[in-house]
């Protein structure tokens, strides 16, 4: 009985000390990659997103802020967000300040995957995969 008591024990220990060491990546800096959409107006779009960053400007105790900045018909845009990261480190969720919302898988330090989704007079749902640039 103790040993199956101990046991259970040190599988709490161990299971919440790996939620409580879970580590939050630095997203601080310029992320770019590849995006496919699909939206109301313009049907299917793929392209290598050159035309677009993320930016993440601060980052304290699992919330964080940025921008994201694009060129559309030779016209530099941007758009600020705001963000929180799940307790694992592994999900971030955004909030656009004009409009839209994030959300975006950690696949490594320097690697995400983030869904942006849209709704209103033109709807549009993008998926990019993003590199930090060093």
């Amino acid at each position: 009985m103790r040993k199956g008591l101990v046991f259970i024990f040190a599988f709490f220990l161990v299971s919440a000390a790996s939620v409580c060491s879970a580590e939050e990546i630095d997203l601080v800096g310029e992320w770019r990659g590849p995006l496919t959409l699909h939206g109301k107006q313009g049907g299917f779009v793929s392209n290598d997103g050159s035309n677009c960053k993320i930016i993440f400007l601060e980052q304290k105790d699992g919330a964080f802020h940025g921008k994201k900045v694009w060129t559309r018909h030779g016209r530099e845009r941007s758009e600020d967000f705001s963000g929180v990261a799940g307790p694992d480190g592994k999900k971030l969720y955004l909030a656009g300040h004009a409009d839209g919302y994030f959300f975006a898988d950690v696949l490594g330090p320097d690697e995400i995957v983030l869904y942006y989704l849209e709704d209103g007079g033109a709807p549009k749902a993008i998926r990019r995969r993003l590199k930090k640039i060093k």
